[in-house]
């Protein structure tokens, strides 16, 4: 008798070989559980995407870049666990906010621009100390809930209605500061998204000063010398080989009476299992046929997520042009241009000098539809070369504009990913949508990113959550 070589028996499929799922396998596999990791791409990891240059000897980042020691502890020992180095990003210089008045303001991290007057700084102070105080009240343990059962003393609108409603001026410090938090955390315009999923954000990152810090306390303060694609690659070599299947997208998964569960991919393999694990993001499950079909809290949760609109691209340059001019790579741009926001990633020591320009949202949607990537380029460098303005003269201009090596990366419209990084809420929802999220349906559990307790949207999210369905799994099957 000959064996289908096309059928899988395990205890566990695992679906969506990101962070999330290479925990879990890793955890299950601890615990003697048998598992099949299977992935719709033909690698590992997800949105992790480290990605080898073409001109020079090194690497950039193209997916999720930074980690902090202290705050994001599973991520650091990961990185000690594989011997791996880390690389503080660069601070040396002054930062650029560019307004939508076309005007370009410089400060120090972790400062304000020494412009602004006295009543705006008062104001950003006021407004982020609300928002981190409301936050305090979000139970990360109760998705929904909050400490207590007190609810927050401000309502869950859109955030745009929430600067209204604080009489947060546009074109004020305030108004910038979360209009372009929003953008580079969620992917999101304040129109779109809700006060609430931007509180409970705010928790599980510990605050302003940790989700848009640069230096130790911020959760943009240390890179992977070797990449984030690194670790994804050591987890997976810790797993037996016959147990990942990649370019495997899944087509449906069926319940059968008795509690057997019988995953189907694309290329037609079966995989017959007790337990299934979706790590994959909320608004993708419409790519899965199930029987029986999900409960109506599951397809309202996949309809009303919303996808962040995420591009990034990495331009490498001969020279860093921008420290030249004393700044650090940071810019960040309110107005019309594709620069939501941007970070150094360079290798000085290896001639490597990259910068990495996220375009998101509104900048996204009018940026990267209908282009090329020679248009996108283009476009990028000639937003930097405004925001330097006149007086970084004709050799730092000429300079922006030679690109030696130019990567971008839309994950918006990266299959099976479809936004980025991670699902979130609009206005109104949170309390409805959140409990649904880690809710088991029969014997199919629920990770990935959006789903953590902490870090949501980050790497040390998806890890945490990976943990914490593999310990739903471990608790059932080993009771």
């Amino acid at each position: 008798m000959t064996k289908d070589i096309n059928t899988f028996h395990t205890e566990v499929a695992v679906i969506g070989a990101g962070f999330s799922g290479l925990q879990a396998a890793l955890s299950l596999r601890e615990s003697g559980i048998s598992f099949m990791l299977i992935e719709a791409h033909h690698r590992v990891g997800g949105k992790s995407l480290t990605t080898p240059l073409t001109t020079i000897d090194g690497i950039v980042e193209m997916g999720p870049t930074w980690i902090n020691d202290k705050t994001q502890p599973r991520m650091y020992e990961m990185v000690k666990r594989y011997g791996l180095g880390v690389i503080k990003q660069y601070l040396g210089g002054l930062e650029v906010i560019y307004d939508a008045n076309g005007q370009a303001h410089t400060y120090k991290h972790g400062e304000l621009p020494p412009t602004l007057p006295d009543d705006q700084i008062t104001q950003l102070g006021v407004i982020t100390t609300l928002l981190e105080t409301e936050a305090a009240k979000f139970d990360p343990e109760r998705p929904g809930c909050f400490i207590n059962n007190e609810p927050p003393d401000i309502p869950d609108t859109s955030m745009a209605e929430f600067l209204s409603l604080q009489g947060i001026p546009e074109g004020s410090i305030s108004h910038i500061y979360l209009t372009v938090f929003c953008r580079g955390v969620f992917g999101l315009e304040t129109s779109e998204l809700g006060v609430y999923f931007f509180l409970d954000t705010l928790k599980q990152g510990h605050g302003f000063r940790s989700l848009a810090g640069d230096d130790s306390e911020g959760a943009q303060f240390l890179r992977i010398e070797k990449g984030t694609s690194t670790i994804c690659q050591q987890m997976a070599s810790e797993l037996p080989p016959e147990s990942i299947l990649l370019d495997a997208p899944v087509t449906h998964i069926e319940q059968r009476d008795g509690g057997a569960c019988v995953v189907t991919t694309e290329s037609g393999c079966t995989i017959h299992c007790a337990k299934v694990i979706i790590t994959v993001p909320s608004h993708t499950y419409h790519h899965i046929t199930f029987t029986p079909p999900l409960p109506p809290s599951k397809h309202l949760l996949a309809s009303r997520t919303l996808r962040g609109h995420y591009a990034k691209s990495v331009l490498t340059y001969a020279t860093p042009w921008w420290r030249e001019l004393g700044l650090t790579g940071k810019f960040n741009g309110v107005g019309d241009g594709p620069v939501t926001t941007s970070w150094e990633l360079s290798r000085p020591e290896k001639g490597q000098y990259s910068l990495a320009v996220f375009t998101t949202a509104d900048h996204y949607v009018a940026h990267f539809a209908n282009s090329t990537p020679e248009d996108r380029k283009n476009s990028i460098v000639t937003h930097l070369a405004k925001i330097v303005g006149a007086t970084a003269g004709k050799k730092i201009k000429d300079a922006i504009y030679n690109v030696q090596e130019f990567i971008e990366q839309d994950w918006y419209e990266k299959a099976y990913i479809e936004g980025a990084p991670m699902a979130a809420f609009g206005p109104g929802d949170f309390t409805r949508l959140a409990p649904i999220l880690r809710e088991v349906f029969q014997n199919i559990h629920f990770a990935g990113t959006e789903t953590a307790r902490v870090w949501k949207g980050y790497m040390e999210g998806a890890i945490e959550a990976g943990e914490r369905v593999a310990a739903e799994i471990i608790s059932e099957m080993k009771s």
